[in-house]
């Protein structure tokens, strides 16, 4: 008779998570009402325990799950430890594990502050993602429509280059919400492209102003600095003016970004007053005969700004 020395060992329970929930939906929090087991039997055979289990599957699964599962113990080498001289206080745990629907939220941005004198914002905001997913119980999941990164957060004052932060989104979504992805970390960059400007002046022939969005029962006339420029019926440039003002230009000081000079030269730039628009801003629906000063709209890259305009 082989007589051996009876040993007790206290062991915690990992619960093993088998399978993916449905498709729209993630596992959220595992709990037991068991943490630990105590493990008794001959030494030679305890000594063998490396581990103990509580295995519990939620393939498909769309709801939370509440279920009893068998405890089992494993040696270093993954394999069952099973025999008859082993006793355990348990013998199984009841377990829970949350399924938590997912939603695709959109990401705001929004900036404040004025770029230092000469410099210029180039572009739209830029960030390495424009949504993220959310998981949540359904009715906390329903209540959010976007994450909003209010205007404070990125601020360009003064700024002399292209601004660079990275946000942690966690600190704009409620408590009782995760991240679906478990290897997001909530964290997302953003960029702000500055850059400096450049001055040039451009020669635009008077007779390319056109008037546009006219009243069609009035014969309108555009005039500058008190002299003529172009008339028209409605919105058609009558052509008897072409003449006297092809040869007048008007200078175009403007500044903007170097690379959006590019793109365009004097002959392509058009001259625009639209005259439904200043009725718009003004707030009135209809126009009496009169002189109105309304303001010319030139057709340049948005990163090119007019400052004035000279008559020659």
């Amino acid at each position: 008779m082989n007589i051996e020395d009876l040993v007790e060992i206290h062991l915690p329970i990992t619960v093993v998570v088998n399978g993916e929930p449905a498709e729209g939906y993630v596992k959220g929090d595992v709990a037991t009402n068991q943490n630990t087991i105590r493990v008794s039997g001959p030494k030679s055979i305890i000594e063998t325990i490396n581990k103990a289990e509580a295995e519990v599957n939620i393939s498909g699964r769309t709801s939370d799950i509440t279920t009893s599962c068998d405890i089992k113990l494993y040696n270093k080498e993954n394999e069952d430890v099973e025999s008859e001289y082993i006793s355990t206080n348990i013998k199984s745990v009841n377990l829970s594990a949350t399924i938590y629907p997912v939603k695709a939220v959109e990401i705001l941005y929004s900036y404040k502050g004025e770029v230092a004198e000469g410099y210029m914002v180039s572009g739209e905001l830029e960030s390495d993602r424009s949504a993220v997913y959310l998981a949540g119980r359904q009715s906390v999941l329903d209540s959010i429509s976007y994450i909003e990164i209010p205007d404070t957060v990125i601020d360009i004052t003064d700024s002399e280059k292209s601004y660079e932060a990275t946000i942690d989104l966690k600190k704009y979504i409620p408590d009782n919400v995760r991240f679906a992805e478990d290897d997001y970390d909530g964290k997302v960059k953003v960029r702000v492209p500055i850059e400096k400007t450049v001055e040039r002046d451009f020669e635009v022939p008077i007779s390319g102003i056109v008037l546009v969005n006219g009243p069609a029962d009035y014969k309108a006339e555009i005039l500058l600095e008190n002299a003529e420029v172009a008339q028209t019926d409605g919105m058609e440039t009558a052509s008897e003016n072409e003449a006297n003002d092809k040869d007048v230009t008007m200078t175009i000081a403007t500044n903007g970004i170097l690379k959006e000079y590019d793109s365009f030269s004097d002959s392509d730039i058009r001259g625009y007053v639209d005259v439904k628009s200043y009725m718009d801003e003004v707030g009135v629906k209809n126009l009496n005969s009169g002189i109105y000063k309304i303001p010319i709209t030139f057709n340049m890259p948005e990163s090119v700004k007019y400052k004035n305009t000279t008559k020659h």
